[in-house]
């Protein structure tokens, strides 16, 4: 019985851990890639601008 506890809460733990901290980890990624194609977009039209 006392393992089941112990495995109860150490299965709680990581699922704090994961929602804590991966799910954000993602999430700025995620942000990080759009804001990068974004800029992406922009050097690309300035360089086609440049180049007419």
């Amino acid at each position: 019985m006392k393992q089941i506890i112990i495995t109860v809460i150490m299965l709680a733990i990581a699922l704090i851990l994961i929602i804590g901290v991966i799910v954000p980890i993602f999430e700025h990624a995620g942000n990080a890639g759009y804001t990068a194609v974004f800029r992406g977009g922009t050097v690309i039209s300035r360089i086609s601008q440049i180049l007419r």
